[in-house]
């Protein structure tokens, strides 16, 4: 399978640009992704946009700034249920 999403056209036009890449099997890109792919912070607005960006929002646990001695389930359920609809309303969709 990530055979086929990397040789897909708008996958690899993207991943093209890395000069050594020579990927070819499954696991030549289960190598590469694991290698090239990392995490970071990117902090939303109040309106759950991400700093910097056009047309991210996130509506998940991330949007919780500091790590808390309390169950977040419901939060996280809130958030993600609030999210559609401010995304909703800054896309003048509504």
């Amino acid at each position: 399978m990530a055979t086929e999403v990397g040789t897909n056209p708008a996958i690899f036009n993207m991943i093209s640009n890395f000069s050594a890449l020579n990927v070819t099997s499954d696991e030549e890109w289960d190598i590469f992704v694991k290698n090239s792919v990392g995490v970071d912070y990117f902090p939303p607005n109040n309106r759950l946009k991400v700093y910097g960006t056009n047309n991210l929002w996130v509506g998940d646990a991330s949007i919780i700034p500091l790590t808390v001695g309390a169950i977040i389930q419901q939060s996280v359920y809130a958030a993600a249920e609030k999210a559609p609809d401010m995304i909703i309303v800054d896309l003048n969709l509504s």
